[in-house]
């Protein structure tokens, strides 16, 4: 019995108890079948942008974000590039393999970071080079960071939680292969043309 009041006087017991009660007996805010399908329709329905530019507007959409940017790396390169941008007026630079700000994700546990909701070194880096940011965005293919996106405030404040985690932990999965896939297909398609070319030279 002590052992039991002392466990839940514990705040993160009582954390742990309140998500265990919220994921197993309670309904749930998403329906998961709508938000795929509204997933896969904005990543292939506009075939006029980019790869870079339609998961962005992808990530957006999820979040009811109004505008991101989208940072990519390429095979052999040393930075990632800002390659997508979406209602932002502002100019954003490359961000190298090796820069701080990149730390929080050599945790794969790190799904997001949210930029206002604590304070800890690495997190306050963030906030300094880019005051208007809401949330930092991790994408990987095989663990490894393949792109990050930031995104500004939603228009509607909202509170993460852990369906929102796992619904997002999910998305940027699958945005990380898609945007690896689809740079792997125009590699082909560009060498395919290059080896047509040379055949008719």
């Amino acid at each position: 019995l002590v052992g039991f009041i002392v466990a839940i006087s514990s705040q993160s017991v009582r954390s742990k108890v309140r998500a265990f009660i919220n994921e197993n007996f309670y309904s749930y805010k998403y329906d998961y079948r709508l938000e795929w399908q509204r997933f896969i329709s904005t990543l292939s329905l506009d075939q006029n942008s980019s790869g870079p530019e339609r998961v962005l507007r992808t990530l957006t959409n999820l979040l009811d974000s109004p505008g991101g940017v989208l940072w990519v790396r390429r095979e052999g390169w040393s930075q990632f590039l800002p390659l997508a941008y979406w209602s932002l007026a502002e100019a954003f630079g490359p961000v190298e393999t090796d820069d701080e700000l990149l730390s929080l994700f050599n945790n794969p546990d790190v799904d997001f970071v949210e930029l206002a909701a604590r304070s800890t070194p690495q997190v306050a880096l963030w906030r300094r080079r880019f005051p208007n940011a809401w949330l930092a965005v991790p994408m990987r293919f095989r663990e490894e960071l393949v792109a990050f996106a930031l995104l500004q405030k939603p228009r509607a404040g909202r509170q993460l939680d852990w369906e929102d985690r796992n619904l997002l932990k999910l998305t940027a999965l699958e945005l990380g292969a898609h945007l690896v896939h689809e740079h792997m297909a125009q590699l082909l398609s560009d060498t395919q043309q290059l080896a047509e070319f040379n055949k008719r030279v």
